[in-house]
């Protein structure tokens, strides 16, 4: 085979597979869209879909508060790709101008440890309602160890429709089930690390001075999503229930950008500047591609599994 039917092979199976890559994504979307409708039915008619008596739900009548903390597998998706990344100090032209450059390999992620806190209120009929906090663990990290990992902190309300699987003589549940649906809004960003060892005392970066010896630099990556999910509880009593829960994030509106962040002039307040990727000044590459603003929310997403194994309480 010669060169020239060699390339034209290379793109043909190229372009097939991108096509079959692209039809397999488009079905699962469409089953996870089947998913959330299937949930938001059983929440919305629970006593058709189950079947369940008035007598079922004496547990449930009185209005229950419940607090839960939980280890979690946080929304969070990047291949593993070849990173290259440069940024040019914008200081004026008469002044020394630093130029900083970075390489590395990028780890593959599927999910992000965090710990979910939730204050549910057990409303009549088996009605739940619900708000939760889930910081990820690589917020807490310090910006070296930051670097490659994928950090924010999910916000999330919920509507389920919890049922007794099981019940003891009292009518309380020893086993529930629990379907839901959340609308949650992610905070979070990945990091590209920080460049030390700079020529001069400051870089400039837009307006803003940064008097940091090691100026970080973020992808930021906001979005609004659903997750429908399912949850298990196991009663071990004295108010007391042991959770696990299963879900999967799906995007629905997403604002991406890059930032710098670092101290200024004061040296004790961080300032965090929006940069745009339009320009020399930054130049960050993905095996070799060059990534623009337009392409920046295809390098890491927040979506994807949500599950989480907890403990309970009712106050």
């Amino acid at each position: 085979m010669n060169t020239a039917s060699y390339q034209r092979f290379r793109l043909h199976t190229s372009d097939g597979k991108e096509a079959f890559i692209s039809r397999i994504q488009a079905l699962f979307t469409n089953i996870l869209h089947i998913g959330v409708w299937a949930i938001v039915v059983i929440c919305l008619t629970p006593r058709c879909c189950f079947g369940q008596s008035q007598e079922s739900h004496s547990a449930t009548q009185n209005t229950n508060h419940e607090f839960s903390i939980s280890l979690s597998l946080l929304p969070a998706s990047k291949m593993s790709r070849d990173v290259w990344f440069q940024a040019i100090d914008q200081a004026p032209t008469n002044t020394l101008r630093d130029t900083m450059q970075r390489t590395f390999r990028s780890r593959p992620v599927e999910g992000e440890f965090g710990i979910t806190l939730r204050y549910a209120v057990r409303l009549e009929q088996g009605w739940t309602l619900g708000i939760a906090a889930s910081p990820y663990f690589g917020s807490f990290a310090s910006e070296d160890d930051k670097k490659d990992r994928m950090y924010g902190i999910q916000f999330d309300a919920a509507l389920g429709y919890r049922f007794a699987l099981l019940q003891s003589s009292n009518g309380s549940y020893l086993l529930a089930l629990e379907p839901s649906c959340k609308i949650a809004y992610t905070i979070g960003g990945y990091s590209l690390g920080t460049f030390a060892g700079v020529k001069k005392e400051w870089l400039q970066f837009g307006d803003t001075k940064f008097y940091d010896p090691e100026t970080a630099f973020h992808l930021i990556d906001n979005n609004l999503g659903v997750v429908p999910s399912f949850k298990v509880l196991l009663h071990l009593g004295s108010g007391v229930a042991i959770c696990a829960e299963a879900g999967w994030m799906l995007n629905l509106s997403r604002r991406t950008e890059y930032n710098i962040a670092g101290y200024i002039e004061d040296k004790q307040t961080v300032r965090w500047q929006a940069l745009p990727l339009s320009t020399d000044t930054l130049i960050f590459t993905a095996d070799s591609e060059r990534i623009s603003q337009r392409t920046l929310e295809n390098f890491s997403r927040f979506t994807g599994i949500n599950t989480s194994i907890g403990l309970v309480f009712t106050l």
